[in-house]
C-alpha cells in the first residue's frame, strides 16, 4: 500500500520500498508515482464522486429489486409440456419455465424451434439481453448486496482521498496496479476451471436424464410388441412412474410431494389404482421410490411369457435405471472440491475489494461505474458456476417427466384402440372361416 501526504501544492506520494529488488523497485517506481498525480483533486470531483456513489447505489437497488414471483408474488408456476410445445415464448431476459424453493435459480425450459429462432436473431437478442439485465435476469437479484458493497466502497473511498485526505492532512490510501495485474492471471484460471467443473456436472446431469427417456422409451416399446394387451398397459404406466419418482428424490422435499407427483404422471385413466400409488408412497423404510418402482417392473417382467433373449434385454433396461439412479445421487452428494470452491471466492472477493483504490488515479469519479460493471462481470462468472453446480435445480425435469408420461398414456390409448378394432374384426359375418382357410391352405407351388 501506498501512502501520500497531502501538500498545498499538490499531492507528493511517499513510498516505502525497503529491501525490495532493483525489478520491484523499478515496476513500483513506475506506479505509484503515478497515484493521484500531481494533479489537484478538489472538492469538486469529491462532491461529484460522493453523488456519483449515491444514485449508483439507488439506481441498483431500485433495479435489482426482487420481482414478483421472487418475493412470493402472483408469477405462474407452470409445467410446460414436451419439448415446450404451446409454451409461450419468454419475456425479455428470462428463460425459466418456473422458480423452485429458491426462488433466485431459474428452471430452464424446453427449447422449441420458436425459442431457438428467437434465440439467434440478430440484432434483437442483443437489446432483448441488455433489457433483460434489469426485467428478468435473477443474477442481478442474487448479486445486488455485493453489487451496492462494491458501488459504496469504492464512492467513499473516493471521497475520502479527494475531500478529507485534502482538507485534514489525512494519509491517501491507494494501491499500485502491479499486483492487480499479476493475479489477474491465476483470478482467470480459478474462475474458467469453478465454471467449467459447474457446466460439466450440468452436462452429465442431461445426459443421465436423457438415457433414462432412452430406457424408458425402449421398455414401453418391447413390451408394446411382446406383451399383451393389458399387460402392456400396465407395466407402460409404471414405467412412467420412474422419472417422476426420481424427481422428486433428486430435490428438496418441500418442492414436491410424491403422491401428487406420481398421479399426475399416470393421468386419470390408468391400470394402476390408488391404492397401488399408495403402497409406493408408504414403501418399507429404508427403501426410496424409484427402486420400489424397479422392483415392480422387474416382478412384470418375470411373470411376462417371454423367451429367454427377450426377458434379459428387458432386464438390461431395468440395470440401466438402477444405474441412473446411483448416477444422480452421486452428483447430488458430491459437490466440487469445498476447499476450491471457498478459495476461489474468497480471491474473487479480496481482489474486487481491493481494485478501486488501484483505478481512482486513472479513471477519477468514473471509478464508481467502472468497479459495478466489473464486479457484475466477475461475480456473475463465480454465481453462474454455483447455480450450475446443482444440475438437478436448474434442469427442467418437470418437462422430462411430462414428456415420458404423455408418451405412456399415448401408447396406451393406441394399443387399446388396435385391441378393440382386432375384436371387431373378428366378430364380423364370415371372419372366422377367413382365418380358417387361410390357416388351412396348402402354399403354391413354384413353377420351374
Amino acid at each position: 500500500m501506498a501512502i501520500a501526504a497531502a501538500v498545498p501544492g499538490g499531492l507528493s506520494i511517499r513510498t516505502h520500498r525497503q529491501g525490495c529488488s532493483p525489478a520491484i523497485d523499478h515496476a513500483l517506481s513506475a506506479q505509484v508515482p503515478t497515484v493521484l498525480g500531481p494533479t489537484r483533486l478538489g472538492s469538486r470531483d469529491g462532491g461529484l464522486a460522493c453523488l456519483g456513489s449515491i444514485a449508483t447505489t439507488v439506481a441498483l437497488a431500485a433495479a435489482f429489486r426482487p420481482s414478483a414471483a421472487r418475493r412470493g408474488g402472483s408469477r405462474p408456476r407452470t409445467i410446460l409440456g414436451p419439448w415446450g410445445v404451446g409454451a409461450p415464448i419468454p419475456e425479455p431476459g428470462e428463460s425459466a419455465s418456473f422458480f423452485g424453493v429458491d426462488k433466485d435459480i431459474p428452471r430452464q425450459r424446453f427449447y422449441n424451434f420458436g425459442l431457438w429462432d428467437k434465440h439467434r436473431k440478430n440484432p434483437e437478442r442483443y437489446a432483448r439481453w441488455a433489457e433483460g439485465i434489469f426485467l428478468g435476469s435473477t443474477m442481478p437479484t442474487r448479486l445486488k448486496y455485493l453489487l451496492l458493497g462494491v458501488a459504496l466502497v469504492t464512492g467513499v473511498g473516493y471521497a475520502y482521498n479527494t475531500l478529507l485526505a485534502l482538507k485534514l492532512g489525512w494519509p491517501v490510501i491507494t494501491l499500485p496496479l502491479v499486483p492487480f495485474t499479476i493475479s489477474s492471471f491465476p483470478l482467470g484460471l480459478l474462475l474458467s476451471n469453478r465454471l467449467n467443473g459447474s457446466s460439466n456436472r450440468y452436462l452429465e446431469g442431461r445426459l443421465i436424464w436423457g438415457d433414462i427417456v432412452n430406457t424408458c422409451r425402449d421398455l414401453m416399446m418391447m413390451s408394446h410388441c411382446w406383451t399383451s394387451t393389458d399387460q402392456f398397459n400396465v407395466f407402460a404406466a409404471w414405467v412412467s412412474l420412474y422419472p417422476a419418482a426420481l424427481q422428486c428424490i433428486l430435490r428438496r422435499p418441500e418442492e414436491h410431494d410424491l403422491k401428487v407427483e406420481l398421479m399426475r404422471a399416470i393421468g386419470a385413466k390408468s391400470p394402476i389404482t390408488e391404492k397401488q400409488i399408495d403402497l409406493c408412497v408408504n414403501r418399507p423404510p429404508g427403501v426410496i421410490a424409484p427402486m420400489y418402482i424397479l422392483h415392480r417392473l422387474k416382478q412384470q417382467i418375470q411373470s411376462f411369457d417371454l423367451g429367454d433373449p427377450e426377458r434379459r434385454a428387458m432386464e438390461m433396461g431395468i440395470g440401466k435405471l438402477v444405474a441412473d439412479i446411483g448416477a444422480c445421487e452421486r452428483l447430488v452428494s458430491t459437490p466440487m472440491p469445498v476447499g476450491f470452491t471457498i478459495h476461489t471466492a474468497r480471491f474473487l472477493l479480496f481482489w474486487v475489494g481491493l481494485l478501486p483504490f488501484a483505478l481512482q488515479t486513472e479513471l477519477g469519479s468514473a471509478t464508481v461505474i467502472t468497479m459495478v460493471f466489473l464486479a457484475f462481470a466477475l461475480l456473475g462468472v463465480e454465481d453462474g458456476g454455483l447455480m450450475l453446480e446443482e444440475p438437478f435445480c436448474v434442469l427442467p425435469l418437470e418437462a422430462i417427466v411430462s414428456k415420458v408420461s404423455t408418451e405412456s398414456r399415448k401408447l396406451q390409448a393406441v394399443n387399446i384402440k388396435e385391441a378393440e378394432a382386432a375384436v371387431k374384426d373378428s366378430m364380423k359375418p364370415g371372419a372366422l372361416g377367413k382365418i380358417g382357410a387361410k390357416a388351412g391352405a396348402k402354399p403354391k407351388a413354384k413353377g420351374k
